[in-house]
């Protein structure tokens, strides 16, 4: 199972060495984690730490760092993630971190593509949002420069670093932010350059063509707006998204997002037009050969004391294809659900219909009926989600757990999940020790998983 193990334990010593280092020098909370499971294992190192003009500098700075060990299916990665933070009393916070970005809402609007464009809903400014990656990984990570200034401009540079020979892309970029007295204006530019070999061929995919070789960009607005004559608040966002293909040529995406709270009530709309061509960047491309072309959702809610109700709307129409078959076209899709809360108990349900057009002119549609219910019978905690789908077939789904603490012992949970074809038992157990938190689980297949995590107190 632990193949190629002296590669890890250079790692494992490097890893230790930092964590050795970190709670030696830091004021943070240093944390070690560390799971076993029947595929592997995985070693995980975080610690933070802040320092003001005394700690042997003229300027007050912060770090954070997170280091990972992953052996898993016989492979081994090492994953990290450093940040730190530098205050200059003209310039506000310059702050350098490496990691994955792909988590950041303003980065995947640039790197995702049109299919899954959204926007970033926060009205304030602040770092990109990096995590963890893997140091032998095919996808490169990414260094980034950036302000939280006291300028009216915050600006925030990053760089995609190839971290192995597989890494075919490079991606160099900028985000701006421009805070307004009703929202925030965001505008983002990157420049993607792939290897050339990796474009020699004569034939193009079709629509789900990652950008190879161009420029991509977007500008955003979101910003809210109080309602006082209806006792609420609106929420409103656009972004347009834009990009150039050296072969594929131009492409433009379009969202527009609709948000109204008044009261108890809560409405959101939402429209997402996608333009022929528009790719995301490299590996992260989607592999979608049906591509849609405009998505629209309706949703509304009521969150009362005891009652709620939720319903929603999306409708989904996809672009022509070349591909044969019973392809879809269309795709409608309705949510109800009512629920009810009890001091003693808590229950809903719930019913989802999906109706489908397809090209060869067949129709289908879809109808599920779900039932959930939690009580707390005698300490333990009980809850059932029956689930019946109608269809061209008829299936009956659900789970079933209970869950009981103990004091002075820890929580046990037990858990049913069965579908049309198997059923599975998980049963899992966790403690608060004095100096950590230990978590087991046996799943329904065999396999075994034990995480121990130490994290200091204060």
């Amino acid at each position: 199972m632990y193949s190629d193990m002296g590669k890890p334990k250079t790692k494992l010593f490097f890893v230790l060495f930092v964590l050795v280092l970190c709670m030696r020098t830091a004021t943070g909370t240093p944390a070690l984690h560390f799971t076993v499971s029947e595929v592997g294992r995985r070693i995980t190192i975080s610690d933070s730490g802040q320092f003001g003009p005394s700690h042997h500098t003229s300027v007050p700075w912060s770090f954070r760092c997170i280091a990972n060990l992953v052996d898993m299916y016989s492979r081994s990665d090492f994953l990290a993630e450093f940040r730190l933070a530098i205050r200059f009393p003209r310039f506000g916070y310059i702050k350098t971190s490496f990691g994955d970005l792909i988590g950041d809402a303003r980065i995947r609007a640039l790197m995702e593509g049109g299919f899954r464009l959204d926007m970033d809903r926060t009205l304030e400014i602040r770092e990109l949002v990096a995590r963890p990656i893997a140091i032998d990984g095919k996808s490169g990570g990414f260094i980034t420069i950036g302000t939280n200034s006291q300028l009216p401009i915050s600006a925030h540079l990053f760089l995609q670093t190839p971290l192995s020979e597989t890494s075919r892309v490079g991606v160099t970029g900028a985000v701006f932010e421009f805070p307004l007295r009703k929202g925030i204006v965001r505008t983002a530019l990157a420049l993607v350059r792939e290897r050339p070999e990796d474009r020699d061929s004569w034939v193009v995919r079709y629509h789900h063509e990652p950008i190879g070789t161009g420029l991509v960009g977007y500008w955003s607005w979101v910003g809210t707006c109080l309602l006082p004559r209806l006792q609420g608040s609106l929420h409103a966002g656009l972004l347009h998204r834009v990009v150039y293909d050296r072969l594929l040529g131009f492409g433009s995406s379009t969202v527009v997002l609709l948000e109204l709270e008044q009261g108890q009530w809560a409405f959101s709309f939402k429209r997402l037009d996608i333009d022929a061509f528009a790719g995301s960047v490299g590996s992260v491309s989607t592999s979608t050969e049906d591509s849609p072309q405009q998505e629209l959702s309706f949703s509304a809610g009521f969150e009362g004391t005891r009652m709620r109700f939720d319903m929603s709307l999306h409708d989904k129409r996809w672009r022509p294809t070349v591909f044969a078959g019973a392809s879809q076209r269309r795709t409608v899709s309705a949510s109800t659900e009512v629920g009810y809360h009890a001091d003693s108990w808590d229950g809903g349900i719930s019913l989802d219909s999906t109706y489908r057009w397809n090209r060869s002119g067949t129709r289908s549609r879809t109808h599920t009926v779900t039932v959930k219910y939690k009580c707390l019978v005698r300490g333990i905690h009980l809850s059932c989600e029956p689930e019946i789908s109608v269809g061209k077939k008829l299936s009956l789904d659900g789970s079933y757990a209970l869950e009981k603490s103990i004091p002075g012992f820890g929580t046990v949970r037990a858990e049913l999940v069965h579908t049309a074809w198997k059923a599975e038992v998980e049963v899992s157990f966790r403690a608060r020790l004095s100096v950590g938190v230990l978590e087991f689980s046996l799943g329904g297949s065999g396999e075994v998983s034990v995480k121990y995590s130490i994290v200091p107190k204060g």
